[in-house]
């Protein structure tokens, strides 16, 4: 099977880093527009939810806010930890 010369040439380096698709920044745009246009009303219909609803919104949007919490922590060997105790005397 022949292989297509579809390599990039010296001096064609392709779409510089950082460099946004045009369709990504129009849908970008487009649900900027959506959200400004609810924005006013996005309160009172979230205080109109039941508070199961609430709740459920407000867990999808944490980890938007929130760093994700480390479930495991590594302990390599085992170390003895000393606190010193100071009693203050009157």
């Amino acid at each position: 099977m022949a292989r297509n010369n579809t390599t990039f040439k010296p001096g064609e380096g392709g779409r510089p880093k950082g460099a946004t698709n045009k369709t990504a920044s129009q849908i970008k745009e487009l649900l900027t527009a959506i959200v400004n246009n609810e924005i006013d009303t996005l309160t009172e219909r979230f205080n109109n939810l039941t508070d199961k609803e609430r709740l459920e919104i407000l867990i999808k949007l944490m980890p938007y806010v929130l760093p994700k919490c480390q479930d495991d922590i590594k302990i390599v060997g085992q170390r003895e930890v000393n606190i010193p105790i100071i009693e203050w005397v009157k």
